[in-house]
């Protein structure tokens, strides 16, 4: 009973925290289907943070080996960020949204004047086919 209670305070109090570092691990604290998704609106997300600028962010992402998830713009495929360039920056000042993905986890990170005001991490444990 005590190994069950531990798991649902964890479930309730942890994920989010957890999250911000580790989606994978959150996404065990929330079944059935073990997918987790939480917006950050301070502070730090998978070594992105709020306040950041588009070209800091952008690097980041070449960085951290992410693609670019282009569904957030109507296209439905993704792109490598292997050359970014200031066509990238001025797609993201101009629909104040980009969307990266590597492996399970989805970045959808918003922007505000040129500034990161927010980033949802979302994971899914379940391979999805479309």
């Amino acid at each position: 009973m005590g190994l069950i209670l531990a798991y649902v305070l964890a479930a309730l109090f942890l994920a989010g925290p957890i999250g911000r570092h580790n989606p994978g691990l959150s996404a065990l604290l929330r079944p059935p289907y073990f997918a987790f998704s939480q917006q950050y609106e301070a502070g730090t997300a998978l070594g992105f943070r709020i306040g950041d600028r588009a070209p800091d962010v952008i690097a980041r992402a070449v960085q951290d080996k992410y693609l670019i998830e282009t569904a957030c713009w109507g296209n439905q495929s993704a792109v490598s960020l292997a050359k970014p360039n200031i066509i990238l920056t001025d797609k993201i000042t101009s629909t104040g949204v980009v969307c990266l993905r590597r492996d399970k986890t989805l970045l959808e990170i918003t922007f505000r004047d040129n500034l990161a005001i927010s980033v949802r991490v979302s994971y899914s444990a379940l391979d999805v086919v479309t």
